[in-house]
């Protein structure tokens, strides 16, 4: 057991040191970091926008006219009962 625990440690290293796989590493936590920073922008803007029509509503319609958000949550044993039946 011993001896095939260093072959395993053994290749795992050497194919940990290779420039390919630290190249695709680099590649990989470069892509993850920049979309998550396109991502936040993309919500900071969608957020801005919901805001926007919700104010528009608002003004448009008063706010007493639509049902608050308290009283349209549901819980998913609610949704699921009302999807089977």
């Amino acid at each position: 057991m011993h001896t095939l625990w260093l072959i395993i440690q053994r290749e795992f290293v050497s194919n940990v040191l290779t420039s390919r796989f630290m190249i695709g590493f680099v590649v990989c936590v470069l892509s993850t970091t920049v979309a998550v920073f396109v991502q936040v922008d993309d919500y900071e803007k969608r957020l801005s926008g919901y805001n926007t029509a919700i104010r528009r509503h608002r003004k448009k319609h008063g706010s007493g006219s639509c049902m608050s958000i308290s009283s349209r949550k549901r819980t998913a044993s609610q949704t699921l009962s009302e999807y089977l039946t």
